[in-house]
């Protein structure tokens, strides 16, 4: 019961649950909690329905399997997770020790499953063997999953539970004494820069926004465009690109990145590498001159100048320190050849263009657009603004 009430306590309001005999004592436990419990017959759909509930309300989500193949299900979830900086609690059931390897599917050994896609592993060991070291483990991994005080960003961690038959005993939990056990609290300090260097004078500079979650730093990343005269390249998922009706935005470039060469002389990056396989390429082109500003330490990225700020703090100091700015035709020379192929995408009749564009205007606020991989993504990303 201490593990639901721990997670309950700081903040944690929804848990998908898949059935199965070994993970009883963590299905009765958080079924008897606060928290919200869903339950998933399908691990793999219990794990993306996680996925999209955490990303959306950006806190973290359970996720509860027996042992066995059936948290192997959660793998394709775990590693979005990881990728997309997105806070789940893997806690899957397992078989004791001594069952490991004993010859049926269930007695697979569980430890480090998802390898490194995962911020924090831990066995927890026997009920009756973790009580001391159970409260620790659980302030490490929370800490692991909202990427407080560390260098890693959020992400999926993952407890292992072993448990001994029978399953559910009444007389050995009242027998685990959780009375000693405290609730403190996180500060979710990251860990930022001592210093934040000036960036160099630019003629031609570029700031190029891609995939982030929050809505904390679109007015400062804008208010350095118009500091510095930077066109912004906003990436359908950047939280920018949309509800921002600015001149610095654009959004179509993924048309003419194509066919120009607009060689920028500072491009300024934040969020992920963007969806749109031409920004990505002029990115590769211009790494040397590329500057990318993240939270955490460089996390699955390439590019060789990193600045550990804040976004906000980041965009602050620029507009503060900053006492130059780009060539007004550079900025107004992008800003025309993003109107004209706006036009003539608007001219156009039934497509895939139209269809993209269509959804996306179609929606109100509080509504949720669901897109899928492959062209789905990219269809948004180029024909929508």
């Amino acid at each position: 019961m201490f593990v639901s009430s721990f997670y309950h306590h700081h903040g944690v309001k929804y848990a998908y649950i898949s059935p199965g005999s070994r993970n009883s004592p963590l299905t009765y436990a958080f079924a008897k909690s606060k928290i919200t419990c869903y339950s998933h017959v399908d691990e793999r759909s219990s794990a993306f329905f996680a996925l999209g509930l955490a990303k959306s309300t950006r806190s973290p989500v359970v996720i509860i399997s027996t042992s066995g193949t059936a948290p192997a299900n959660f793998y394709p979830a775990v590693i979005e997770a990881s990728l997309s900086r997105v806070p789940i609690m893997i806690l899957t059931a397992d078989r004791p020790e001594e069952l490991i390897g004993t010859g049926a599917n269930q007695t697979i050994n569980q430890q480090n499953l998802y390898g490194n896609h995962v911020r924090y592993f831990k066995d927890v060991g026997l009920p009756e063997d973790c009580v001391d070291s159970l409260e620790g483990m659980l302030h490490q991994s929370f800490q692991h999953v909202m990427g407080i005080k560390l260098q890693l960003p959020p992400g999926p961690v993952h407890l292992n539970f072993p448990f001994s038959e029978p399953i559910i005993e009444e007389n050995n939990i009242k027998n685990i004494n959780f009375s000693n056990f405290s609730f403190k609290s996180f500060s979710n300090n990251v860990p930022i820069q001592s210093t934040i260097p000036t960036l160099p004078e630019s003629a031609k500079p570029l700031i190029v926004v891609g995939p982030m979650e929050g809505s904390f730093y679109q007015e400062e990343i804008i208010r350095l465009g118009e500091k510095i005269q930077a066109p912004i390249f906003a990436d359908p998922l950047s939280q920018i690109r949309y509800g921002y009706n600015h001149s610095h935005l654009l959004a179509l470039y993924n048309h003419f990145l194509k066919i120009i060469d607009i060689k920028p002389d500072l491009i300024i990056r934040f969020g992920r590498k963007p969806t749109s396989k031409y920004l990505c390429q002029l990115l590769d082109s211009y790494k040397m001159k590329t500057y990318l500003i993240d939270d955490w330490n460089k996390f699955n990225d390439d590019c060789p100048n990193f600045i550990q700020s804040s976004i906000k703090i980041f965009c602050q100091n620029q507009i503060k320190m900053i006492d130059w700015e780009g060539k007004l035709e550079w900025k107004e020379y992008l800003l025309s050849i993003e109107k004209k192929i706006d036009l003539i995408i608007q001219s156009e009749s039934y497509s895939e263009a139209s269809i993209a564009r269509v959804c996306h205007k179609s929606l109100q606020d509080g509504d949720q657009f669901i897109i899928g991989n492959s062209m789905p993504i990219r269809d948004v990303d180029m024909f929508t603004s």
